[in-house]
Order: structure tokens, then sequence, then C-alpha cells
């Protein structure tokens, strides 16, 4: 059996972990910093038709991102909006 070790409990590394649960030839553990997963902002964010993967509730997906830019000091580096 091969361990696995996940560094962040993240909707990275949950995803990965929740993918690697049923196979028996992995030992998976998640290491997190915070006292819980998913406190940081960005992790209640979930990508386009994750539900197709996971079993997220009918309703409970309150509002959907059209798009983002990012910022690096200062200056606009990447936009991706819907107009």
């Amino acid at each position: 059996m091969m361990k696995v070790s996940i560094i962040g409990a993240g909707p990275a590394g949950l995803s990965l972990a929740y993918f690697l649960k049923g196979r028996k030839e992995f030992d998976v553990t998640v290491y997190e910093s915070m006292s819980k997963p998913g406190v940081k902002p960005c992790a209640w964010g979930l990508i386009t038709g994750i539900e197709g993967f996971l079993p997220i509730p009918k309703g409970s997906i309150i509002s959907e991102i059209k798009g983002f830019r990012i910022y690096l000091n200062n200056k606009l580096i990447f936009d991706i909006r819907n107009k």
C-alpha cells in the first residue's frame, strides 16, 4: 500500500482525497494548518460541473462567478469575464 500525504484541506486537497478514498492501493492522510478545513475564503468556491463528481445537495449553490481578474503588484495580469 502506498502512503499519500495531501498538504492542505482546501478544494484541491479534499477533492483528491475524495477521489483516492475508494482505491485500496492508497493510504491517504490530509494535513491542514488551520483548525478546520475550508476556513479560507477561496475554499468555498466550486468549479463548474463539480456537482457531477461530488454529492452536492440541490439548492446549496447560492451564486455563480461569471469571471475573475488577477492582479500582481497592483497590475492586472489576467482578466476573464463574461461580457
